[in-house]
């Protein structure tokens, strides 16, 4: 369960990277990101404040999903057309110490 008052208005989409680590959490006004390190439970990651990604203005923003390799989320949309938007997830992930980047996959 997500903290309340966190998301700002309701989830619309969730995904969960293949290694575990990250959990993305989309509203119709951002995307909300949790690293998890190796070993820490999820309510304890949940505990913390998620990076908030500001999405552009979508018209019914519900499908999100990690890419294969978990360095991007894709996010669509139920407009037609429909836009399909890659958000890299190389500035906001965070690194295990300032000279070793952490691995996404």
């Amino acid at each position: 369960r997500l903290p309340s008052g966190i998301l700002d208005g309701e989830a619309t989409g969730l995904d969960l990277s293949k290694d575990g680590r990250w959990l993305a959490v989309m509203s119709y006004r951002g995307l909300y990101l949790w690293q998890r390190e190796p070993g820490t439970p999820w309510h304890s990651a949940l505990a913390m404040p998620p990076v908030v990604i500001p999405l552009p203005r979508l018209r019914k923003a519900e499908a999100m999903a990690f890419s294969h390799d978990s360095r991007a989320i894709l996010v669509g949309s139920e407009q037609l057309p429909a836009p399909l938007l890659t958000i890299d997830l190389e500035p906001y992930r965070v690194h295990e110490a300032a000279d070793t980047p952490a691995p996404l996959g």
